[in-house]
């Protein structure tokens, strides 16, 4: 994906599918493209409070990662969940190198209380954010836009994430 913040012609395919990214309500585009944290977006629009929901944590080595990642990895699965509306706006996955962390924040990610894009940016450490890929993808609910990207820590691969936002919601 470009670091420009608007290519015309771009597009999200998957699942057989196309969507010219013009076609997308301006909030998800934006998410879609943010290097900050999902979350504090998703509570300024909708205002409430979202939470960590189902949160769902193991420790492995993920081959999928080609090696990118150094092992140990937490493996994360979340929903962000509207605190009142109870609504679902997204649901993650993550693969963490978790000894690729300084240990406070290792340890807090393992408590799984709150995301990592909140641990991240509370801790104070600097960190890089690459979008890798953004496509489509269709559910028996509906249609997801996903994303997928790398949070680099001490210019490292750390945090691979992948966020799908349910399309009906931001319509």
């Amino acid at each position: 994906m470009s670091t420009q913040g608007c290519i015309e012609s771009a597009e999200l395919v998957g699942d057989g599918l196309v969507m010219p990214l013009a076609k997308l309500p301006a909030f998800l585009r934006l998410l879609l493209t943010t290097d900050g944290t999902v979350t504090k977006s998703l509570e300024a629009y909708f205002w409430e409070t979202v939470e960590i929901a189902d949160l769902v944590q193991t420790l492995g080595v993920d081959q999928s990662t080609n090696g990118v990642l150094a092992a140990p990895q937490l493996f994360r699965k979340v929903n962000l969940v509207g605190s009142h509306s109870k609504r679902r706006y997204a649901r993650a996955e993550s693969t963490v190198a978790i000894n690729d962390l300084p240990p406070h924040l290792a340890d807090d990610l393992l408590a799984g209380q709150i995301g990592i894009g909140e641990l991240v940016r509370a801790s104070g450490l600097s960190s890089f954010r690459q979008i890798l890929a953004v496509g489509l993808h269709s559910t028996p609910l509906g249609l997801e836009i996903w994303r997928r990207y790398a949070i680099y820590v001490h210019e490292q691969p750390a945090i691979q994430i992948t966020e799908w936002f349910p399309l009906a919601i931001y319509c």
